[in-house]
């Protein structure tokens, strides 16, 4: 408690409650609590306390926590929404697609030496708006990705060969397709920005 307390001084040392800003989905600041599933917000909650100032510090410590277990998985640009979505949100859900996430990294540092690179986890509507303003089939009629429901990440490919591409491909779907709520849970395909691995799961 006085190792929090401490944090707690130095954090208002520097700025006040008010001025703590957590960056939602769509990368936009907020002056408000944040609606996100946060595990910080919902431990906190359990003690009463909802200040956002002791929740940031919680997050921070958590999330440093959390980043043992998986350290050298990578992310787009070093994104700060991705890892937020990774190390906080995916537990609460879709925890499968996450300990699908943490295999497929043992697997690819295991066969090949090489840690995944996350591009995407969740996708706002907006975003979905934007990535299919060309199609018609979705100008026609809206559908929903798997990204929107927690369901899905994409994986940067062209760090990995032909050869490995194909085995990495094959491994996920012999491996989870028959636990999964969808016909196939991996892809090698190019939509929006260029080729990439999309992975979708949801566990029967």
């Amino acid at each position: 408690m006085e190792f929090i307390m401490s944090l707690i001084r130095k954090l208002f040392q520097n700025s006040s409650a008010k001025d703590v800003k957590v960056e939602d989905m769509t990368g936009e600041n907020k002056e408000n609590k944040p609606k996100l599933k946060l595990g910080t917000y919902q431990y906190l909650g359990d003690r009463g306390d909802t200040s956002e100032a002791v929740a940031k510090l919680y997050e921070m410590e958590n999330k440093t926590k959390r980043k043992e277990f998986f350290e050298d998985i990578k992310f787009k640009h070093a994104s700060e929404r991705l890892e937020d979505e990774f190390f906080f949100n995916l537990p609460h859900e879709n925890k499968h697609l996450l300990d699908l996430l943490e295999e497929l990294n043992k697997y690819t540092n295991r066969n090949f030496k090489k840690p995944i690179l996350l591009t995407m986890i969740f996708r706002t509507r907006a975003e979905q708006d934007y990535l299919y303003r060309n199609s018609a089939k979705y100008a026609k009629k809206k559908f929903l990705s798997p990204h929107q429901l927690w369901h899905g990440a994409d994986i940067r490919s062209h760090s990995f060969t032909k050869s490995e591409i194909d085995q990495i491909e094959a491994w996920i779907n012999k491996k989870y397709n028959s636990k999964n709520y969808y016909k196939w849970t991996a892809k090698y395909h190019t939509v929006g920005s260029g080729l990439h691995f999309h992975i979708q799961f949801v566990k029967k």
